[in-house]
C-alpha cells in the first residue's frame, strides 16, 4: 500500500519567505489592487454624479406630467360640480313656473319630485309662510333643518355638500319673492317666479340632492394620456384642537352591475387608505386645510395620490382623493435608469481589471528573481535551477543574464557541501522510549524531546513555533468492538506509519496510547500553518484504510498547543488534551487550538463539578411545568423542565449546567430526577385533573442504558398512576446512532404503558422509512420550523408537511415555540392538535400547575353559564 507523501508545514506553497520579507512581499501583492481600487472608487465617483444628474432630469419631467395630471383632474371636478348645480338650478325653475304662490300645492310637489327623483333628488320643501309641504324622505329634510334655518339674503341662491355619516348630499335652499296674482300678472313672465333681489318673500324652496352617485362616476373618469384611477373617495376632515384633526374617508367604487341605464356608483365607508402611503399620510397631517390649487402628494409605491379641492363656499373641508396608477413613463425611466446604472458599473469594473493586470505584471516581473532566494535557505537547489530556466525562456530580458548566472552557481556549491555534510550521527534508541506496537515515540520521550526544545527556546528565542497535535481517533472503540482487538492493533499500526510518513522531517511523532497519538512539531511559525496542518492530518486520518479485507473510513479529533516560556512538558500535552476534548465536544472530525479561554473553562468546569454535586446532596433542583394547550386554549398537559437554584448565581436555566453534566457524566443523575419529580407531581393532579399527560426529556446516553428502564419501572411501582399520563421525549438523532437498541427500548416502555414523543423533529434525519415503524404516539415539531411563521414560505410548508404526515400515520402532533397569535392561526387552520411556547404561559414551579388549572376551570365554568 502507498504511503501518502509527507505533508508540508506552509498551507499555500510549501515555500516558507525568509525572515524580515512576508511583510514586504505582502506589500507588493496589495500594491495594485489598492491602485486599481482607487481608480474603481474615482470612476464609481463620475458615473455616480452622472447618474444623479439623469435621475434629476428624469424627476423634472415626471413632476410636468403630473402638474397636467392634476390641473386636467381640477378642471374636471369644476366642470362637474358646474353641471351639478346647473341641473338642481334647472329643476328648480321648473317648479317655480308652475307653482301657485298664494296655495301650496303638495300634489305638484309631489310629482314634480316624482319626476326628478332619478337624478338624485332625496327630498324638497316648499315654505310660504304659512304652510309646508314635504316630498320625498322627511326625515334627511330634518336632519339638515338647522343649514336651512341659518339666514341668508332675500332673493339668494345658497347651495352647499354636507356630508354626514356614509352619504353625502347637496342642499339648497332659494327664497321666492313672485308678485301676487291679479288680472295684469297671469303672464307666463310673472307666474316663472324667477329669483330677485328686493322682492316680497313669498317662500322658501328647499332641496336635499345626493350628490355622490354622480360624483363617484365623474371620479373614475380616467385622465386621457395618462395613468388610469384606481380608486377615488371623498376625505372629510374636521378640526377637533389646535393641532388635531378628525379624517373620515369615503371610498367611491364602479358598481359591477351594468345591464340597465339606471346603475350608479356604489358607496361604501373605508378607513383611511393611507396605511402604506405614509409620506401622504404625513402631508394631510400637516397640511390639512387645502388651498384651491391642486395638491400633488405623490407618486408613492407605484402610485399618484391626488387632493381635489372643490369651489369655495360649496363644500367645507371636504376634497376629492383620487388613487392612480404612476405613469408609464415613470417605469420606463426607473428601467433606463437601472441599465445606465449597470453599465457604468460595467466600464468602471473593466478599467480597474485593465489598470490592476497591467500593474500586477510589471511588479511580478521586477520581483520574480528576488523572490527565488528563499530556495537557498530551504535547500531546494534543483528548484531554483528550474525556476530560473522557466524564467529565462519567458522573459528573455539581457538585465537578468547576470543575475541568473550567479544563482545557478551558487546553488550549485552550496547543494556540493550539503552532500558532504553528514547530517546527524544516529542516537542510541531505548526500548523504553519507543512504542511496542508502532515503533513510534512513546509519552516518555515525548516529554523528553518537548523538555529539549522548551530549554533550547528558553535559551536562545526563535521564530519556529514549539507546538504539541494531539489527535484521538473517533469512536475507536466501536472498532475494536465489532472487529476484535487484534484488527484494531492492526489499524493503529497501519495508521502510524501513515501519520509518520506524512509528517517526516516536520516533527516526532508518538502513540500515548489506545488510540491517542501525539505529534512535537518544530517547523511551524505561526498559528495559521498549524490550523492548515492540523486540517491535512484529518484529511490524512480520512483517508480509506484496508483492514482484513474491510475498508474503513476513520475520522479524528485534534488539539494544538503552543508553548511559552513558562510551560512544562506536562502543561504543553496537558492543553493540547483540553483542546482535542473541546474538538470532540463539539461533534468530532474538528481540530481547535488551545488558548487562554478554554484554560479558563477547564478551571471552570472543575468547580462547576463540585458545585453540580453539591446542588443534588443540598436539593438546588427545582421542577418546572410548561403547559400544552390545544387549538382552543384549554391546556391538556405539561412538559416537565428543570431550573438549578443556584446559591450565589440565582435560577440557572438548563442552558448554563445540562451540557456541562452532560460532559461530567452527571445528566443520567438529573434525568432520574426529573422523572421521580414528574412522577410525584402526576400523583397530585390525577385526582383533580385525570386527562393532563406530563413530557419528560431523556438524554440520549441515558435512554438506551438498562439502568434507565429499572429506574422507570421502580417509579410506576412506586407511584401507582395511569402509565398513559406519562410520555417520554426522546430525539430522532437518538434513534438514528442506534436503531436497534433504541427500538427495543421504546418497545419495552410501550409495555409498561407509557407514552413516547419524538421531540425536535425535523431538525435531523427525519427518515420516513423509520417513522413508520417506530410505536411512538406523538411528533413535536421543533421551533426552528414555528418561529419564523408567517414570513417564511418554507417554514410554513414544512410545519404543513410534518402535521399532515403525523396525521396520517394517526399520530398526535405538538408544536414548539408559539409565540404570536398568527402562528396559533396557522397551526389552527392545518389541524394541529396541541402547542406551547410563550404565547401561552412562562414555564412555572411546579406547584402552581393545579393553580392555573384551576383557574381555567373556573373560567370555562362562567363562560358555559354565560350561555
Amino acid at each position: 500500500m502507498n504511503e501518502p507523501a509527507p505533508i508540508s508545514s506552509n498551507p499555500s506553497s510549501g515555500q516558507q519567505p525568509p525572515p524580515g520579507k512576508q511583510d514586504t512581499r505582502d506589500r507588493r501583492a496589495r500594491w495594485p489592487f489598492t491602485a486599481s481600487l482607487i481608480a474603481f472608487i474615482l470612476l464609481s465617483t463620475v458615473f455616480s454624479g452622472l447618474l444623479w444628474l439623469q435621475h434629476r432630469i428624469q424627476q423634472a419631467d415626471l413632476k410636468q406630467l403630473y402638474s397636467q395630471k392634476q390641473v386636467f383632474q381640477q378642471h374636471q371636478l369644476d366642470h362637474f360640480t358646474e353641471q351639478f348645480r346647473h341641473t338642481t338650478l334647472t329643476a328648480v325653475q321648473q317648479f317655480i313656473d308652475q307653482q301657485n304662490p298664494d296655495l301650496p300645492n303638495p300634489l305638484m310637489l309631489h310629482n314634480w319630485w316624482q319626476q326628478h327623483r332619478d337624478q338624485g333628488f332625496l327630498s324638497v320643501t316648499w315654505d310660504n309662510g304659512n304652510h309646508t309641504s314635504t316630498a320625498g324622505d322627511a326625515a334627511i329634510m330634518d336632519q339638515y333643518q338647522e343649514w336651512f334655518g341659518l339666514p341668508h339674503k332675500n332673493g339668494d341662491i345658497h347651495s352647499q355638500v354636507r356630508c354626514y355619516s356614509d352619504e353625502c348630499v347637496e342642499l339648497t335652499k332659494i327664497n321666492v319673492a313672485l308678485q301676487p296674482r291679479s288680472s295684469n300678472a297671469t303672464t307666463e313672465g310673472n307666474r316663472s317666479g324667477q329669483v330677485r333681489n328686493g322682492q316680497l318673500r313669498n317662500g322658501q324652496l328647499r332641496v336635499v340632492r345626493d350628490i355622490l352617485q354622480p360624483l363617484a362616476i365623474n371620479a373614475n373618469l380616467d385622465t386621457p394620456g395618462l395613468a388610469d384611477i384606481k380608486s377615488s373617495g371623498l376625505l372629510l376632515t374636521k378640526r377637533r384642537g389646535e393641532q388635531s384633526w378628525q379624517f373620515q374617508y369615503l371610498q367611491l367604487s364602479q358598481s359591477e352591475n351594468k345591464q340597465n341605464d339606471h346603475a350608479v356608483e356604489s358607496v361604501s365607508k373605508l378607513p383611511l387608505p393611507l396605511n402604506r402611503d405614509l409620506s401622504l399620510w404625513t402631508k394631510i397631517q400637516k397640511q390639512p386645510v387645502i388651498t384651491q390649487e391642486p395638491n400633488l402628494m405623490a407618486p408613492t409605491r407605484g402610485s399618484v395620490w391626488s387632493l381635489i379641492s372643490f369651489p369655495n363656499d360649496y363644500a367645507d373641508n371636504l376634497y376629492l382623493l383620487q388613487h392612480s396608477e404612476a405613469s408609464p413613463l415613470a417605469w420606463q425611466q426607473h428601467k433606463s435608469l437601472l441599465l445606465l446604472g449597470l453599465i457604468y458599473l460595467g466600464l468602471s469594473l473593466i478599467i480597474s481589471f485593465i489598470i490592476f493586470t497591467t500593474i500586477e505584471r510589471f511588479s511580478q516581473r521586477l520581483h520574480r528573481y528576488a523572490s527565488l532566494l528563499p530556495l537557498l535557505g530551504k535547500k531546494q537547489y534543483q528548484q531554483l535551477r528550474e525556476q530560473l530556466r522557466q524564467n529565462q525562456s519567458k522573459y528573455g530580458m539581457g538585465e537578468f543574464n547576470e543575475a541568473e548566472s550567479s544563482l545557478s552557481a551558487l546553488s550549485y556549491q552550496l547543494e556540493t557541501q550539503e552532500k558532504t555534510v553528514d547530517i546527524r550521527t544516529q542516537e542510541v534508541e531505548r526500548l523504553s522510549l519507543f512504542d511496542p506496537l508502532t515503533g513510534l515515540a512513546n509519552r516518555h520521550l515525548l516529554q523528553y524531546e518537548i523538555q529539549s526544545d522548551l530549554e533550547h527556546l528558553a535559551r536562545s528565542p526563535r521564530e519556529n513555533l514549539v507546538a504539541v497535535i494531539l489527535l484521538d481517533l473517533d469512536n475507536f472503540k466501536r472498532i475494536n468492538d465489532s472487529l476484535g482487538h487484534q484488527l484494531g492493533d492492526v489499524l493503529l499500526e497501519k495508521m502510524a506509519k501513515r501519520l509518520k510518513g506524512a509528517i517526516h522531517s516536520l516533527g516526532l511523532v508518538a502513540r500515548l496510547g489506545g488510540d491517542e497519538f501525539a505529534i512535537l512539531l518544530r517547523s511551524a511559525r505561526r498559528p495559521e500553518q498549524l490550523q492548515a496542518l492540523s486540517q491535512k492530518i484529518q484529511d490524512l486520518v480520512r483517508k480509506p484504510l484496508v483492514v482484513d479485507n474491510t475498508s474503513l473510513v476513520i475520522s479524528c479529533s485534534i488539539g494544538v498547543s503552543t508553548a511559552t516560556l513558562e510551560d512544562t512538558p506536562e502543561d504543553l500535552v496537558k492543553h493540547a488534551e483540553i483542546a482535542m476534548y473541546k474538538a470532540k465536544q463539539s461533534g468530532g472530525n474538528a481540530h481547535r487550538l488551545f488558548n487562554s479561554q478554554m484554560a479558563a473553562e477547564a478551571h471552570d468546569n472543575l468547580s462547576l463539578e463540585s458545585e453540580l454535586r453539591r446542588g443534588f446532596e443540598e436539593s438546588e433542583f427545582t421542577l418546572y411545568l410548561q403547559p400544552k394547550v390545544n387549538m382552543d386554549g384549554i391546556i391538556k398537559g405539561f412538559e416537565s423542565l428543570v431550573r438549578w437554584d443556584h446559591p450565589d448565581r440565582g435560577t440557572l436555566p438548563p442552558s448554563e449546567f445540562i451540557p456541562a453534566m452532560e460532559n461530567m457524566g452527571f445528566i443520567s443523575l438529573l434525568d432520574n430526577w426529573v422523572l421521580e419529580a414528574s412522577f410525584r407531581q402526576l400523583k397530585v393532579l390525577e385526582p383533580h385533573y385525570p386527562d393532563i399527560i406530563l413530557a419528560v426529556n431523556i438524554s440520549s446516553t441515558h435512554f438506551t442504558k438498562e439502568s434507565f428502564l429499572v429506574f422507570l419501572h421502580e417509579c410506576l411501582q412506586k407511584y401507582p398512576i395511569n402509565p398513559s399520563r406519562l410520555e417520554l421525549e426522546i430525539t430522532e438523532t437518538l434513534l438514528m446512532k442506534n436503531m436497534s437498541a433504541g427500538l427495543e427500548v421504546i418497545k419495552k416502555i410501550k409495555e409498561m404503558g407509557v407514552r413516547i414523543a419524538i421531540d425536535d423533529f425535523g431538525t435531523g434525519y427525519s427518515s420516513l422509512s423509520y417513522l413508520k415503524n417506530l410505536p411512538v404516539d406523538t411528533l413535536k415539531i421543533d421551533q426552528e420550523f414555528i418561529k419564523d411563521i408567517p414570513d417564511s414560505e418554507s417554514d410554513m410548508q414544512i410545519s404543513s408537511v410534518i402535521i399532515f404526515l403525523a396525521k396520517q400515520l394517526h399520530f398526535s402532533v405538538v408544536a414548539e415555540g408559539v409565540e404570536t397569535a398568527q402562528q396559533l392561526s396557522f397551526l389552527k387552520a392545518n389541524h394541529c392538535d396541541l402547542a406551547q411556547g410563550y404565547f401561552f404561559s412562562k414555564p412555572i414551579p411546579a406547584h402552581k400547575a393545579i393553580l392555573m388549572l384551576e383557574s381555567e376551570r373556573i373560567d370555562l365554568a362562567n363562560t358555559r353559564s354565560r350561555y
